[in-house]
């Protein structure tokens, strides 16, 4: 799957460091540290070296939509999947993503998501959106 796995963190990192292993190695996984006072940015890059950070610098208060754009404007896949730190991925989310043949002209968020997961509440997956490039770029942003 050419897949761009996007996650912004601020005030999250004790999340990250448990939801990014699971996915590391799935596809390209880009963090935007949010002026983040754990320094996000560093831990990534000292564990995860081949990760593309973004650090935000002076930012008071997190912006939603300008942390998913920063990461689909530097995203290489035709996919992008925006997942928020505290979302952990589990097998069953990958064997279904394995299977699925996305289409170009769809979003994937919640519903699907967790019918591949059944085990794990949709709550638990509030955080995630996939969506192609192309259509993403339709949209002018997030």
């Amino acid at each position: 799957m050419n897949l761009s796995f996007i996650t912004p963190c601020k005030d999250r990192l004790d999340h990250l460091k448990v939801s990014l292993p699971p996915r590391y190695q799935r596809g390209e996984n880009i963090i935007i540290d949010w002026d983040c006072p754990q320094d996000t940015s560093g831990w990534v890059q000292a564990n995860y070296p081949d990760c593309l950070t973004v650090k935000a610098f002076n930012q008071p208060y997190y912006d939603y939509s300008a942390t998913k754009n920063i990461g689909a404007s530097l995203a290489t896949n035709d996919f992008l999947c925006f997942v928020d730190a505290d979302v952990i991925l589990s097998d069953p989310f990958f064997e279904w993503l394995d299977k699925v043949d996305l289409d170009e002209n769809s979003y994937y968020c919640t519903t699907p998501i967790v019918e591949a997961n059944r085990h794990k509440t949709a709550q638990e997956f509030n955080g995630l959106l996939i969506v192609a490039r192309k259509t993403f770029n339709k949209t002018v942003g997030y």
